[in-house]
């Protein structure tokens, strides 16, 4: 905004120069019909012509010049719609690290939160909210920026590899058989193999990989257990967990904040890391005291 700012104030500046132009110009054809009458009108002609063709150049260039300026800011509004569509379940979010693949990588979220939605609009919702309770939790950990910035992608996109699962499987009212579970069962498989596909940090795709591990190895798809779960897998699948719990199904209503809270913390040491488990419940005691101290 500063230079287009910068840019009017310079057309300002030449708008008042013409002026003074035409003044100079009205002032010499006034004199030069008082001294020499025969070639007066030419020149009084030649003389209010010439600030006129000045004008016309002079406001085509910088015409141009704010047109590429308005290109440049359209174009960066549009980035930063991305950005902000990025990080959307992120308060103060900031990239760090590679910037280049980072920028690079934007696009790519795009089109594949677009696919997601459009394949199954409750997991696109989903995926939202457990981005934004992910990160919530990560920050409580004290998760370095470029971690968050990883964590961000991956919780947006954990479920994307459900755009290789059948419509009627995933979106079956009904139990699943035990041959339907196995197809669900291989979306983080999907999803992980779709990111690595792009230019993304390889962490992304493992994240995604192994956000249905569990604590005690009997998680899918590799059977990692403890500390050998990557961090933010571990973080996920606590929000995953909650965020599915909350919501309405169509074969179930969406329990309650304070059922799935005592659920996360039943199965804390065995399903989830118990020390996601602990930042997770700091962080929503704080939201649930920010609510009560809130004004009605």
């Amino acid at each position: 905004m500063r230079i287009l700012h910068l840019s009017l104030s310079l057309q300002t500046k030449l708008f008042l120069a013409f002026v003074s132009l035409a003044i100079l110009t009205a002032f010499l054809a006034a004199a030069s019909i008082y001294l020499v009458p025969h070639w007066s009108l030419l020149l009084l002609f030649a003389l209010i012509l010439l600030p006129s063709v000045i004008a016309y150049f002079a406001a085509a260039y910088f015409h141009k010049h704010i047109d590429q300026l308005a290109k440049n800011s359209i174009a960066q509004k549009s980035t930063d719609e991305m950005i902000n569509r990025l990080a959307s379940p992120v308060h103060n979010f900031t990239l760090t690290g590679d910037y280049e693949r980072e920028f690079m990588l934007i696009p790519a979220i795009e089109a594949l939160t677009n696919a997601l939605e459009a394949k199954d609009n409750y997991t696109f919702g989903h995926s939202s909210e457990v981005a934004t309770i992910s990160m919530d939790v990560a920050r409580e950990l004290k998760l370095p920026q470029d971690e968050l910035f990883k964590l961000n992608v991956a919780s947006i996109l954990h479920d994307v590899g459900k755009i290789g699962i059948p419509d009627q499987v995933l979106n079956k009212p009904d139990k699943l058989t035990s041959d339907e579970y196995d197809l669900i069962k291989l979306h983080p498989s999907i999803g992980a193999k779709i990111i690595a596909s792009i230019p993304s940090p390889t962490e992304i795709a493992t994240i995604i990989r192994h956000h249905h591990a569990r604590w005690d190895g009997a998680g899918y798809p590799d059977n990692l257990a403890g500390t050998g779960i990557p961090l933010g897998s571990r973080i996920i699948a606590v929000a995953d967990c909650y965020q599915a719990i909350i919501s309405d199904r169509p074969y179930r209503k969406g329990r309650s904040h304070e059922e799935a809270v005592e659920e996360i913390r039943r199965c804390s040491g065995s399903q989830f890391d118990p020390s996601v488990v602990e930042a997770f419940l700091r962080v929503y005691s704080k939201v649930a005291a920010e609510k009560q101290a809130a004004p009605a």
